[in-house]
């Protein structure tokens, strides 16, 4: 009512569209899809959990395999989330680091977590890095997957590929593995790897009622796709411990963006995985969780 209230008062009318964007940038809450591991609710007085975030494209089950790996290696509760506009999230126009921070934000309240080990790849580890020089009393530890916090490379490869998925035709499909090779054919015009089409396709679904969907917003992430790529400016500092595991094939933590990195995470650790590309975490799934088991039992402790 207060708001309202100024709103009716006001005879400025552009800053009243100046404080209704960013209200609605930054009260624009959906539902935030999740899955613990070891399944079931979290426990109190348990060592301190690990919160996982996918990248663009993605979801929560991608992770499915190493989140419990990491669970039973680590003999801690791990969390794995679905971005908005992602996976069995709810869809907003609207997605950027500031708003993925306050959903995460918003599920640690809602678990009663008070402090977590935040790990995100790609758009996820831009997220984390985010929360981190956000709420730095909230995170114990950080790992960042193959991402940095400047523009990431492939920005307009992105955009292409959530176009060629839109303009693929299938709503009058009703067989996914048709809609798959259907739209599989469209992304080789703009994709030519075979491993990345199969992931684009992962986000292909139908309902009991047998119609196909996209679960990914894609709408969303053509008109976001500037926010997606680029990082927020913040003044502030992570201090406590961090690793960075890059790809040795990726330019996605590219020597020009270390600097940037010392200055917002000064104890930063940054580590490469041989042969690896953009998908680290898949393409060197033992290596990967070794080097997350290490950092975790250096930083934590066994327990």
């Amino acid at each position: 009512m207060i708001f309202r209230r100024f709103i009716l008062r006001s005879q400025n009318i552009s800053q009243v569209q100046i404080i209704w964007r960013n209200l609605s940038d930054y009260q624009r809450n959906v539902n935030i899809a999740y899955t613990i591991y070891p399944e079931g609710n979290l426990v109190k007085n348990q060592p301190t959990p690990v919160f996982v975030l996918h990248g663009l494209f993605g979801s929560k089950s991608n992770w499915r395999s190493l989140a419990k790996r990491i669970a039973l290696e680590t003999k801690r509760q791990v969390v794995t989330l679905d971005a908005r506009n992602h996976g069995e999230s709810g869809h907003d126009p609207k997605i950027n680091y500031l708003l993925m921070r306050d959903d995460l934000l918003r599920m640690m309240d809602a678990m009663g977590v008070e402090k977590a080990i935040l790990l995100g790849h790609s758009m996820g580890g831009k997220t984390v890095m985010c929360f981190a020089l956000s709420k730095p009393e909230r995170v114990s530890s950080l790992i960042v997957v193959d991402t940095a916090p400047v523009i990431s490379p492939g920005g307009k490869m992105f955009k292409l590929y959530a176009e060629e998925m839109k303009n693929a035709d299938i709503s009058s499909i009703s067989s996914l593995t048709e809609a798959r090779n259907k739209v599989g054919n469209a992304l080789k015009a703009v994709v030519s790897d075979v491993g990345i089409q199969q992931f684009l396709l992962t986000n292909l679904t139908q309902s009991e009622n047998k119609t196909i969907a996209w679960r990914v917003n894609l709408d969303a992430i053509i008109d976001n796709v500037d926010d997606i790529c680029s990082f927020p400016e913040f003044a502030s500092t992570y201090d406590r411990k961090v690793l960075f595991i890059g790809g040795s094939d990726s330019e996605h933590i590219h020597e020009s963006a270390k600097p940037i990195i010392r200055k917002l995470f000064p104890t930063a650790a940054i580590e490469y995985i041989s042969n690896a590309g953009h998908w680290v975490h898949a393409d060197k799934p033992e290596e990967f969780l070794q080097k997350v088991k290490e950092f975790i039992h250096s930083t934590h402790g066994e327990s």
